[in-house]
């Protein structure tokens, strides 16, 4: 009774796992599966189709950037031409008026004449036809340098609690020629070689003392001693050096380290006591 029971239930249980198979494999789903499948499939072939347009439009914009470039180019050439064009002309120009005005003062005919208004008045050995090649490399290579080098600076405020070793900065600068004086750093940094004149001017307060050196490459070439051993009374106290220096030393004013002077001591620098430090050169 029991066993038939069973295979009863067993069968019931089978027979609704058929049902409910069929019920899915026929009812609605499969045909939504369907419609689904086609409606992803369709999106897929617009993408596509998209992505294709996209590769055309990104081909089509690297063949017009191509032209450009070329245009921008052939543009850059025709600018370049029209500017030599342009320097030719002027240079016609300048040598057609120095003709007439070489004609007008009544100078003759020579070859040599005519050579000197195209050359622009080179050396005589060039306009009569002894060509010198150093002459040429040297006007046309080499670049003057202004023959001024000068430079004049002052403190516009006090140098307090002076030490050992240290570099003065006179920050307020009144003339530079050839830049080769820093206000920041206080050092002078030669540009051209020569024979040079470095003078430095300083005004301590009353009852202080400070010693400095002028230093040119770390050597001393200069001294300046400045002490007041009484109240109310300042002093001055300057150092002038004459000397050769190369384009590149360095030239400065430094307080001295030599355990004598006691540094004790303010530099004054203000409109009326005024601490300086200048330099040119003299040939």
């Amino acid at each position: 009774m029991v066993e038939s029971y069973l295979i009863i239930v067993f069968i019931a249980l089978c027979g609704f796992h058929t049902y409910y198979t069929f019920e899915i494999v026929d009812g609605h789903d499969l045909k939504e599966l369907k419609l689904l499948i086609i409606e992803q499939n369709r999106r897929l072939n617009e993408f596509g189709n998209e992505l294709e347009a996209v590769k055309f439009d990104l081909a089509s914009q690297r063949r017009e950037n191509s032209k450009q470039n070329i245009v921008i180019e052939t543009l850059k050439s025709k600018l370049s031409a029209c500017g030599l064009k342009l320097k030719c002309g002027k240079a016609e120009m300048d040598s057609r008026d120095g003709l007439a005005e070489n004609n007008k003062e009544g100078s003759s005919r020579k070859p040599e004449n005519y050579l000197k208004v195209f050359t622009g008045g080179l050396p005589n050995s060039l306009q009569t036809g002894e060509i010198n090649i150093g002459d040429i490399q040297k006007r046309l290579l080499v670049t003057p340098v202004s023959s001024v080098i000068a430079f004049s600076a002052y403190m516009s405020r006090n140098e307090a609690h002076v030490v050992d070793h240290h570099i003065l900065t006179f920050d307020t600068v009144q003339i530079n020629e050839g830049n080769g004086y820093n206000r920041h750093t206080g050092i002078f940094i030669v540009p051209t070689s020569g024979v040079y004149v470095f003078t430095y001017t300083l005004m301590v307060g009353s009852d202080h003392e400070v010693c400095t050196n002028l230093l040119i490459n770390e050597a001393i070439y200069g001294h300046a001693y400045a002490y007041s051993g009484s109240l109310n009374v300042h002093q001055t106290s300057t150092s002038t050096v004459v000397a050769h220096v190369n384009q590149g030393d360095t030239v400065f004013v430094r307080t001295a380290n030599d355990g004598v002077c006691g540094q004790t001591g303010v530099v004054f620098g203000d409109t009326w006591r005024r601490s300086t430090f200048a330099g040119w050169l003299l040939a």
